[in-house]
């Protein structure tokens, strides 16, 4: 149990920073601050980008532990290299090491989630052990199902250890809460706080999507979908200005593009983003938005989409599988 702690502790307290970095670079590209609440951004950045290496080396190289040992060997260099320990900010790291305590029960109690054996974890082996395979699915229909969390899910886990893995779902349910304790200390935006009860009081009760197993991709899909849908809602309520208007923008598309990755149903949310881009168009923010260098971070973000389909062309022959639509006989 102590062990366990310390993992969880250790790992709250590495994508915390990570994502402190991210958002310090990412401010210097934009020029602009990112409102938010310290935590929750942090973290969605963090995981989004954590979930995003693996995809990417696995186009060369198999995931195997010399490759993932290098690359958190490169991440935390990265993470505190030149970090000044004087300007930390002590509550924050209070809040995670208390909120590692209190997940301590959800962590010890989470089994293995129903599909992880079927599919899941198959696939994780094979990425372990080979890079991207034209036609993966022709050997396990599913594979075509396998989403980014398979591949963030997977840099957690060697052989059979999976001890620290359950952490990664304790950190997308950090994430979530995260988020909504970020409206707790804005009465301006009680419309939300009230769209956001309900999700919190449910949040329990939905097994599907809500349940706290580990290896398989409904919990963390829930969360991130789930926060795309009431950080959209926070967005057309009007919380935006010409200071954080470019942040705002930067979040949506952020939560998109992990929703895109993070489940095949995810391509349902364009419909969300096609009224985000015309809301946008009408209120005539597109010069605000575009005026700095948002757009190279918007298209890194188009890139990685991209790049997900392609990942899934070479395992199915499907852009999205299984819509016959974007599918090819090749």
């Amino acid at each position: 149990m102590i062990n366990i702690f310390f993992y969880q502790t250790a790992i709250f307290l590495f994508l915390y920073f990570f994502g402190k970095k991210i958002t310090e670079n990412i401010q210097k590209i934009l020029k602009t601050p990112i409102v938010s609440s310290s935590i929750y951004i942090n973290f969605l950045f963090s995981l989004f980008i954590l979930t995003l290496f693996p995809i990417f080396i696995n186009f060369f190289v198999a995931l195997n532990l010399k490759i993932i040992i290098a690359l958190f060997i490169i991440l935390i260099f990265f993470t505190f290299y030149n970090i000044k320990f004087n300007n930390l900010d002590i509550t924050n790291i209070k809040i995670l090491i208390f909120t590692s305590f209190l997940f301590l029960p959800f962590i010890i109690n989470t089994e293995i989630g129903n599909d992880a054996g079927l599919y899941h974890l198959p696939f994780q082996t094979w990425i372990k052990n080979y890079k991207i395979t034209f036609g993966l699915s022709n050997l396990h229909s599913r594979y075509a199902l396998t989403t980014g969390y398979d591949y963030l899910f997977s840099i957690f886990w060697f052989k059979n250890y999976f001890s620290v893995a359950p952490i990664v779902q304790s950190s997308f349910l950090l994430l979530f809460f995260s988020f909504f304790l970020k409206f707790l200390n804005d009465k301006k935006n009680s419309l939300i706080i009230i769209l956001i009860l309900p999700v919190l009081i449910l949040f329990p009760v939905w097994q599907k999507y809500v349940i706290f197993d580990y290896g398989s991709v409904d919990f963390s899909f829930g969360v991130i979908s789930i926060l795309f849908i009431l950080q959209t809602l926070y967005f057309f309520n009007g919380n935006y200005n010409k200071q954080n208007i470019v942040s705002e923008i930067l979040i949506l598309f952020t939560l998109f593009t992990f929703v895109v990755i993070s489940k095949p149903t995810g391509i349902l949310f364009f419909i969300i983003i096609f009224l985000i881009i015309t809301f946008v168009i009408k209120q005539n923010l597109s010069k605000k938005i575009f005026r700095n260098n948002l757009k190279f971070v918007l298209l890194f973000l188009f890139f990685t989409i991209l790049i997900w389909f392609l990942r899934n062309f070479i395992i199915s022959g499907c852009l999205v599988y299984p819509i016959s639509l974007t599918c090819i006989n090749v």
